[in-house]
């Protein structure tokens, strides 16, 4: 009789006395494939999980699972514990990753142990902190930076650049300037670096520029005296930079900010000095400016709609968000783990079809990561069956028809562009100085200002003549 399998994994599939294996250990054991579908359970992790063991296989995590975690092992590739609290006590689950000689998760082992089993790795663990104290200090510090970084998800290069990156800008002072366009992730970049900074324990105070007519972006800013004004609050009120003091101010939509407060805010970013309305009294304060627009300032520069000092006080540092498109193999990624998320939220147990994975990659998502998070709620939310929405049924919610690469009707100089602007934005990442990158691309510095400008793409500071 000729020996049956279980699903394949890679290239080799897994033999069926795997099962007998399996059900023999004490511990509660699940085998994932590399598309994070169920390929075995043995007895015990069912009886833990309250399913099926055959019924089970095929099926996506959220099968017994609200709270997944396939896709922290899928985004971070290594292992990730976590504790469940349940009415019969705690449950301890291990999710390890296994490799293919090509570096590729080739499947996913999961363990479970039930709260006795808990307390004799908890008594290990204890004992290992005792004789390696540094190296789970190291440790600790590195799932604390992966935990703040996590909702910059992305395997792209410019996201695994630019999570190294915050992760060196975050512990100093420097004003930082986001840009990035509407729904890439700014204020999310932002919270990262707060977080990851020396000032996290201290205030976090966000104003968005662009909500607050002028009239009183003043004085939510730099506050007021008493009766400084008709309504004002008969015992004054302290502005936002007073009240972030020690801490750290987040300024989004600053390509917004009327151009008669921009003195203002210059004067209290170089001098740390603050006067409220009304008053002549100076106050002092020690803010960390974190600054986000979805608007070329240079532009605005050239306009006269914003001050050329402000700027380079607030672009001490500049960070670039890089817009879905520009990182489509991460559409999928992302998508999924959305769908995850949400099929726990509405308890929902839905997959993909097929060719969903073109169509998403094919379109241009000008609302950035925001709108896919919509797009996915919305396949969860609508989907009728457990078979889910098809393509056809899904391009309804897209802003526009999926014409391929590119957006709808563009030309040839508009790709051209977009490519050259490409080349421009990469080379500008990588290289440390305006020089460098004008060497690498082949032509000189002046001509990769102006093009940079063009694009609304951030230039490096020259810091020798």
């Amino acid at each position: 009789m000729q020996e049956q399998l279980i699903p394949p994994v890679g290239d080799e599939p897994i033999p069926a006395d795997i099962r007998t294996v399996g059900n023999a250990f004490r511990i509660s054991l699940a085998l994932f494939d590399r598309d994070g579908k169920i390929l075995y359970m043995n007895r015990s992790f069912a009886r833990e999980c309250g399913v099926d063991a055959d019924r089970a296989v095929g099926q996506p995590e959220t099968y017994f699972t609200g709270d997944p975690m396939l896709p922290d092992v899928f985004l971070y590739q290594r292992m990730i514990c976590r504790t469940i609290r349940r009415m019969d006590g705690f449950v301890f689950i291990t999710a390890i990753p296994m490799f293919d000689e090509a570096g590729a998760i080739r499947f996913v082992g999961m363990t479970m142990e039930n709260e006795a089993a808990l307390n004799e790795v908890r008594r290990s663990f204890e004992a290992l902190v005792a004789s390696t104290e540094r190296s789970v200090h190291i440790q600790s510090a590195a799932d604390r930076h992966a935990a703040i970084l996590r909702p910059l998800m992305g395997r792209h290069q410019s996201m695994v650049r630019l999570r190294e990156f915050l992760k060196q800008i975050g512990p100093s002072s420097a004003s930082v300037l986001i840009t990035g366009e509407s729904g890439c992730g700014k204020e999310v970049a932002a919270d990262c670096i707060q977080a990851l900074s020396s000032r996290s324990e201290q205030p976090y105070v966000k104003i968005n520029c662009a909500a607050i007519p002028a009239h009183l972006l003043e004085s939510e800013l730099f506050g007021y005296e008493p009766g400084a004004f008709t309504g004002a609050n008969a015992k004054g009120k302290k502005g936002l930079l007073e009240v972030a003091n020690g801490g750290t101010l987040f300024l989004d939509e600053i390509g917004d900010m009327p151009p008669e407060l921009q003195p203002k805010l210059l004067r209290a970013l170089q001098h740390g000095e603050v006067y409220r309305i009304g008053s002549t009294k100076v106050r002092h304060t020690d803010v960390r400016i974190i600054a986000a627009t979805n608007v070329d300032l240079n532009q605005k520069i050239v306009e006269g709609k914003f001050r050329e000092d402000l700027y380079y006080r607030l672009a001490v540092i500049p960070v670039r968000i890089p817009p879905l498109r520009e990182r489509k193999s991460d559409i999928f990624l992302l998508a999924s783990y959305y769908l995850s998320i949400y099929c726990g939220k509405y308890n929902r147990n839905l997959v993909f079809p097929d060719d969903i994975e073109e169509l998403l990659k094919s379109y241009d998502w000008p609302g950035n990561v925001r709108e896919l998070q919509n797009v996915v709620e919305y396949y969860v939310v609508c989907s009728p069956t457990s078979e889910g929405l098809s393509c056809e049924q899904l391009q309804t919610v897209f802003r526009h028809p999926v014409t391929g690469p590119g957006r709808p009707g563009s030309t040839l100089e508009d790709k051209l562009d977009a490519y050259e602007k490409q080349l421009l934005q990469e080379a500008l990442e990588e290289e440390k100085s305006l020089r460098r990158a004008a060497k690498r691309l082949g032509i000189d510095a002046s001509t990769l200002s102006r093009k940079a400008r063009k694009y609304g793409l951030a230039l490096h500071r020259e810091s020798g003549a």
